[in-house]
């Protein structure tokens, strides 16, 4: 009798050390699921949040070409220009150069014929 009471007594012992090692196992387990829900909601919002970064590069991206773009075609426009303005100089200072030469003849002339008379 004394044996089964100390059996029982030793299982006791060990079914509340059992119990008391399932109710830490059970809060750890607990914590573990709360830990990993928070980590999968926090891995959820950083990827959205390249997502959103990576839509505005893109957007970035494309906003820039069309600048660049309509800078070029601006900066062929006044090249273009230039190159009128510099064609038009080159023509008025010719037409310069020839009425100055005309004037310079007449007035030679004018001079000789006072000389003359």
């Amino acid at each position: 009798m004394k044996m089964i009471n100390f059996v029982l007594k030793t299982q006791a012992t060990e079914l509340t050390s059992l119990k008391t090692n399932i109710s830490r196992l059970e809060e750890d387990n607990s914590e573990l699921r709360d830990l990993c829900c928070f980590l999968d909601d926090d891995r959820q919002k950083r990827s959205k949040l390249a997502r959103e970064w990576q839509r505005f590069g893109r957007y970035t991206a494309t906003v820039m070409r069309q600048e660049v773009a309509a800078y070029q075609s601006k900066l062929r426009e006044l090249d273009t220009k230039q190159q009128q303005l510099v064609s038009d100089n080159t023509e008025l200072k010719a037409s310069l150069i020839i009425t100055l030469q005309t004037h310079e003849s007449l007035l030679i002339d004018d001079v000789i014929n006072i000389l003359v008379d």
